[in-house]
């Protein structure tokens, strides 16, 4: 019989897969960005369409903004269609920022529950005392090789500078050429890393002078992918999970209810983790370790026994 040979498995890039389980807020974010992206992706046609219409207009662009704008009687601020399109831009970034700072937000409280960190023990402020952003707060409090973990790849430094854009474009007085300065150290020499690992992506990052509509797809999609990682990297274990279901007063009721039927019991167990942890390949081998974890350490029938032996 003719040997059957297969292809290896083809690693999609950047290669951020999740290992670890889930965060709740890992998945939300893949939910919000994807509504998010699909209305700025609206946007960007539109915008893009208008440009093409106007430049072929004889009047020229400029003046084409103006005649639509007194069309619709909209106040438009400008008419200069270049400024417009590079502030458009600018605040892409600003909407995506919006969206990553509310995840790390979050993470953050997801992080400290499941790993019990009280406020005492988290810190908000570094060495010189200065208050730390949410993400850099998130790595702080890290143990150190997980932080390494995060801190060594291209796309850490790339998600620190959209956010520095973000706040030149929120607050006008902060100094750009500073900013340029940490694109041109930290972000130009991985340019052809996020060139060659995402997918569309020729004209991106750019200084903070030239954001465009490539720099909005670089920094979703960095976000999208690179949340993976930082998953893995704040190591949630099984363990973990299970302690905090335990504290569920109706899981716990549905437990004792149906003790003598431990296949019913085990598959609320683990429609109980997907509920919380989202359905994925990873999730269903964890969703079946957290079940008999649960079992084995939480349930009535063998928590008893455990009380008994510890008399």
């Amino acid at each position: 019989m003719e040997e059957i040979k297969t292809e290896p498995m083809r690693v999609q890039k950047p290669g951020y897969f999740i290992e670890s389980p889930v965060f709740p807020s890992v998945n939300e974010l893949k939910d919000i960005l994807g509504l998010r992206d699909s209305t700025i992706q609206t946007n960007e046609i539109a915008l893009q369409y208008f440009e093409e219409i106007g430049n072929a207009k004889e009047e020229g662009i400029n003046n084409f903004l103006k005649q639509m704008g007194d069309k619709y009687k909209i106040s438009h601020g400008t008419n200069k269609f270049s400024f417009l399109k590079s502030t458009i831009h600018g605040s892409y970034i600003v909407q995506t920022y919006n969206i990553a700072e509310s995840f790390f937000k979050s993470l953050i409280r997801e992080y400290r529950y499941y790993k019990n960190i009280s406020g005492d023990s988290w810190k908000t402020k570094n060495e010189n005392g200065e208050t730390i952003d949410v993400f850099n707060q998130l790595l702080y409090n890290l143990p150190n090789a997980s932080r390494a973990l995060v801190e060594e790849k291209p796309e850490y430094k790339l998600l620190d500078y959209y956010r520095l854009v973000r706040n030149a474009n929120v607050h006008l007085h902060i100094d750009r050429d500073k900013i340029n300065g940490y694109y041109n150290k930290y972000v130009v020499p991985n340019k052809q890393y996020f060139q060659s690992n995402y997918s569309g992506i020729q004209n991106a990052p750019n200084s903070i002078y030239d954001i465009n509509f490539e720099d909005f797809q670089l920094y979703t999609r960095a976000l999208k992918y690179f949340s993976n990682h930082i998953n893995n990297a704040c190591d949630l274990q099984i363990s973990e999970i299970a302690q905090k279901a335990a504290e569920d007063k109706d899981l716990q009721n549905y437990m004792r209810k149906f003790h003598l039927l431990p296949q019913k019991r085990r598959m609320k167990l683990i429609g109980y983790y997907r509920g919380k942890h989202r359905m994925t390949a990873e999730s269903m081998k964890h969703s079946k370790q957290f079940a008999d974890y649960f079992i084995k350490h939480y349930c009535n029938d063998s928590t008893s026994s455990k009380k008994k032996r510890g008399k």
